[in-house]
């Protein structure tokens, strides 16, 4: 598989390749073969097919999105992060260009998690060419609140009355 990384850092660190098997822990969670999450509770990996189905995820998804790893299997992103329910993530083999334009300008993406818990969101994602089919490697991290009580952050565009999603 190749990766086509659209921003190589987390914390300063570089984005490994996302391995393509996983296995089961002792609680029957997918382990994070990858480490793309550091298992941390404000970051979770997850593998998309080309129409934004949830492929992999590993246990930070479950920490931070508070559903177990099987709830997420087969459901499409929006449900995990709503403002990606109308985009194609990948056109012509390539990463959306809207996408990665908001991820290049910092822009937050809502989270929503099982129990209605709305945070705010950075993505960092890689496109996976293999064989089969292109897939896309993401990476959620919970961002800091804003200090007007946790508002999405968006582009100043936004303010202008120009739609950005």
């Amino acid at each position: 598989m190749k990766a086509t990384a659209t921003k190589p850092t987390i914390d300063g660190n570089a984005v490994p390749n996302l391995i393509s098997h996983h296995s089961r822990g002792p609680d029957g969670a997918l382990d994070d073969v990858g480490s793309l999450a550091n298992r941390r509770e404000d970051s979770a990996a997850l593998m998309l097919d080309a129409l934004g189905i949830i492929r992999y995820c590993d246990r930070g998804s479950e920490a931070l999105f508070k559903y177990r790893w099987d709830e997420l299997l087969g459901q499409h992103v929006s449900m995990l992060l709503p403002q990606l329910v109308d985009l194609q993530l990948i056109e012509d083999g390539q990463a959306n260009q809207r996408l990665r334009f908001l991820c290049r300008v910092g822009q937050h993406f809502q989270g929503l998690a099982k129990d209605g818990e709305r945070f705010n969101s950075e993505l960092f994602f890689s496109v996976l060419h293999s064989a089969e089919s292109d897939r896309l490697s993401l990476i959620v991290r919970r961002a800091g609140e804003a200090a007007d009580g946790g508002a999405l952050k968006m582009p100043a565009a936004t303010a202008a009355g120009t739609q950005v999603l």
